[in-house]
């Protein structure tokens, strides 16, 4: 897939803001074409994360999955595969140096920068930044297995 450019990121991510919260088709379509990417992100394994935090995956999921849709048509996600592209991030995480006092965006950017969807890598790094209008925060070391779902879900897609 070609890579999906900021302005459409952008873009999409407005749009997707603004009706998130008052349109539940968005994530009723979702849940029927990508039952699998669904289940994931709702899965229990990001529950013991805190609904908050499920709300703000399915959001980055469906503004992911919107701005590769306007590049190509989404593929059909098997668990086999998500799992696969779960395990490599795992791999990939555990092969970089300890998280001291760099920011989570320098951790993770051996990761990103070769990554041929970098953009929607830093939009969910961007999404999980500690905003002033929530009360939620992340520590750093929280937002390892949001990344690691999140990027696995690109990956899948990405195939």
């Amino acid at each position: 897939m070609k890579k999906v450019p900021y302005e459409i990121i952008d873009a999409t991510a407005e749009r997707i803001s603004e009706e998130f919260s008052t349109d539940e088709n968005l994530v009723v379509d979702m849940a029927r074409q990508h039952p699998i990417i669904f289940n994931y992100i709702m899965s229990d394994q990001f529950d013991l994360i805190g609904n908050s935090v499920q709300e703000l995956m399915l959001y980055a999921t469906l503004v992911v999955g919107k701005c590769m849709e306007q590049i190509a048509p989404l593929p059909t996600v098997s668990a086999t595969l998500l799992d696969r592209c779960q395990a490599q991030n795992w791999d990939a995480i555990e092969k970089l140096p300890p998280l001291k006092s760099q920011s989570f965006e320098e951790y993770v950017e051996p990761i990103i920068g070769p990554h041929p969807q970098d953009e929607l890598l830093y939009f969910i790094i961007d999404v999980f930044e500690q905003d002033d209008d929530t009360d939620l925060s992340f520590s750093k070391e929280s937002k390892i297995p949001i990344f690691v779902g999140l990027k696995s879900v690109v990956d899948a897609w990405n195939q």
